[in-house]
């Protein structure tokens, strides 16, 4: 299980690496993947609101909220490890979300 712990991260950070020096093939799929979505949405008003609204509702800060209330009724219905658990996954979840908004 480590070892694909280990293989994921190293995975993610060579797309990090790639992503923050624009390498070339990467931005022509990224554009190439992105055009059908963008000219969908921008023809559909209703669509482009709806994604909105999953992304709203979805925002980090929003996610982060409602794992902290879940690690409240772990810690209240006396589940205090997988509290604890759900803490530290929460913590190590944002510093590694603003460490590679960083990089990146």
């Amino acid at each position: 299980m480590l070892a694909w712990a280990l293989l994921c991260t190293g995975l993610f950070a060579a797309l990090a690496v790639l992503v923050s020096n624009d390498w070339g093939p990467l931005v022509d799929l990224d554009r190439h993947l992105a055009g059908r979505p963008f000219r969908l949405t921008s023809d559909h008003a209703w669509l482009r609101h709806g994604a909105q609204a999953i992304a709203i509702a979805t925002h980090p800060n929003y996610v982060l909220l409602a794992a902290a209330f879940a690690a409240i009724a772990l810690a209240v219905k006396g589940y205090r490890r997988a509290a604890t658990w759900t803490l530290i996954v929460l913590v190590s979840a944002r510093v590694a979300y603003y460490a590679v908004k960083q990089v990146v």
